[in-house]
């Protein structure tokens, strides 16, 4: 399993709110990168555009060499992508949620692969129940096992610690971890600045929509880059025009 993501020279704009400007990034197999900077500066914008959902004003997002436009269903088969947004029905419990978005994925034995990832996320004694009784932690849990359901080469997760007690983001870490080291391409966006340090093997500092610092987390310890981000994110209120952008995100994340 071989996967190259990466962008050039990529921008966003929203009428006249520019959100992204020339942004350059590379995640490979066997690659974490992490994606940090202050609220408002363009971070899920840029998830969403790697994640096919969003269009770049300019510049292109590259799938193993090619532009997706050229082929954007099949390139989004090979992503699984963690949002803000679950995408789950309450109605139906956490086995047909799982079993449901297999069939979509076509998942080969999906009840044999839903059970296998109920378990991956400690939610196996739960799969009987209805969603929409979840806690927030729970929900988030099934979602990362959504994202997995079809074994994709490319993850994107956007806060997958949002909502998560210290057991479930362990939980989650082990998961990222073991899926890199299966060669996956893993692009991380997180507050969590301690977790990103530990899981990223790049960090990627995002302020005003634009790359501000990036950092090789092998030869840069933690302490460093919290100082860093301190500076930036200081008055950040101040530095944020209008409080970020205000606009609807796509619903869900289709083939």
């Amino acid at each position: 399993m071989t996967a190259r993501l990466s962008t050039e020279g990529v921008g966003k704009s929203f009428g006249t709110h520019r959100v992204l400007s020339d942004v350059d990034l590379e995640v490979r197999s066997g690659e974490t990168l992490g994606l940090f900077g202050p609220n408002g500066s363009g971070k899920t914008t840029l998830t969403y555009i790697l994640a096919t959902l969003l269009q770049p004003s300019e510049g292109v997002v590259k799938f193993d060499g090619d532009d997706w436009r050229t082929r954007p269903r099949g390139i989004r088969r090979q992503i699984g992508f963690l949002s803000h947004r679950a995408q789950l029905y309450g109605e139906l419990t956490a086995r047909e949620n799982l079993e449901f978005y297999a069939g979509i994925y076509g998942v080969p034995h999906r009840r044999a692969r839903a059970r296998e990832l109920l378990e991956l996320v400690s939610l196996a004694p739960f799969e009987g129940e209805e969603v929409k009784v979840f806690s927030r932690g729970m929900t988030q849990r099934l979602s990362v096992a959504k994202a997995l359901l079809h074994d994709p080469p490319v993850l994107l997760f956007d806060e997958p610690f949002e909502g998560l007690d210290a057991s479930g983001r362990e939980i989650v870490c082990d998961i990222m971890e073991r899926e890199r080291e299966r060669g996956k391409a893993v692009f991380l966006v997180t507050h969590d600045l301690e977790l990103a340090h530990r899981l990223a093997t790049e960090l990627v500092l995002l302020v005003d929509g634009t790359i501000a610092r990036r950092y090789d987390t092998s030869s840069v310890g933690l302490g460093e880059v919290d100082t860093e981000y301190r500076r930036y994110t200081e008055g950040e209120k101040d530095q944020i025009v209008g409080g970020g952008a205000r606009y609807s995100w796509p619903e869900a994340f289709c083939f």
